[in-house]
C-alpha cells in the first residue's frame, strides 16, 4: 500500500475513516489524499449557490487545517483535495486519477426500506471502485 485516499466530510464515521487510514499510512509508510466533495444543490438563485459554494469550501478548508495538524504530527505525507459532484463518483474518479491503491471510507448500515430507495455511497464505491477499500464503522 503507497498511496491511501480517505473520504472526508468531517461526520464521526468520516473521523473513524481518517484515524483507520492515518493508521495504515503509518503501517505501510504510505502517503493518504484526503479527498472532500461538495455535493450538487439545486437552489434557484444564482447568489445563493455562490454563497452555498462559498461556505462549503470555507468548512472543508476549517477541516482540513485540522487534519493537516494530525497528519503533520504522524509524520504522514498529506494532500488534501476538494471536488463538486455526486460524493461516489468524485472518489471514484479521484482514485482512478491519483492511482490511488486504497480507499478508506466511512459507512452506517441503512434500514432495509432505506436501502431500497437509496443507495448509499459506500455501496457505489465498493461495485466501482478501482482498488481495493476498507469500510470504518
Amino acid at each position: 500500500m503507497r498511496h491511501i485516499l480517505v473520504a472526508c466530510d468531517n461526520s464521526l464515521l468520516a473521523k473513524k475513516a481518517f484515524t483507520l487510514a492515518s493508521d495504515f499510512a503509518l503501517h505501510y509508510q504510505a502517503e493518504m489524499t484526503i479527498l472532500s466533495v461538495i455535493p450538487p444543490v439545486e437552489i434557484p438563485e444564482d447568489i445563493a449557490l455562490r454563497e452555498f459554494s462559498k461556505k462549503t469550501e470555507e468548512h472543508f478548508q476549517q477541516l482540513f487545517i485540522s487534519l493537516k495538524e494530525k497528519t503533520d504530527e504522524l509524520g504522514i505525507k498529506a494532500h488534501f483535495i476538494t471536488t463538486t459532484g455526486q460524493p461516489a463518483d468524485q472518489i471514484i474518479q479521484q482514485a482512478k486519477i491519483l492511482k490511488v491503491d486504497h480507499i478508506v471510507i466511512g459507512y452506517h448500515e441503512k434500514s432495509l426500506l432505506k436501502r431500497f430507495f437509496v443507495d448509499s455511497v459506500a455501496e457505489k464505491v465498493i461495485v466501482y471502485a478501482p482498488c481495493s477499500m476498507t469500510l470504518a464503522r
